[in-house]
């Protein structure tokens, strides 16, 4: 059985550090990686949001319903940062007037990325669920 508390721990500090980054991305030029990560922490921060459920745990008694879910909430990590990169892209380059804010290269490579960043995700997901449920195992024996 796999308990998720209604107070994910640490999630609220990460909450903190994504809304202090973004309040200086806009003014910084633009550079691929603080994007991809801003996206990344935006997106870990809406994922833990939606498991998260003040007042009541979220308990999987199956092993399969758990890992499905780990599974399926690293793909949305993974497509939803890829989706957030390239949204974010867009609202940087049109509210600074100086012109492009990213080269045709990187724009390029940010449109390659939602499949390869869903598939990571995936994998991910089905790692941490894995890993929580041979932790959760080795508990129980002891």
């Amino acid at each position: 059985m796999i308990r998720i508390p209604s107070r994910i721990p640490g999630l609220r500090k990460v909450t903190l550090l994504t809304l202090l980054l973004a309040l200086f991305w806009i003014s910084l030029e633009g550079a691929l990686w603080r994007e991809a990560l801003l996206a990344a922490l935006f997106s870990l921060v809406l994922i833990g949001r939606f498991w998260q459920r003040p007042g009541e745990d979220r308990v999987f008694q199956r092993a399969g319903g758990w890992l499905a879910a780990a599974a399926l909430s690293g793909m949305a990590l993974g497509a939803v940062s890829a989706s957030l990169l390239l949204l974010m892209m867009s609202i940087k380059t049109g509210l600074h007037a100086h012109g492009p804010e990213f080269s045709p290269a990187e724009v390029a490579w940010a449109l390659r990325q939602p499949p390869y960043w869903t598939t990571a995700g995936l994998c991910f997901g089905l790692g941490v669920g894995m890993l929580s449920l041979a932790i959760v195992r080795r508990r129980r024996r002891r």
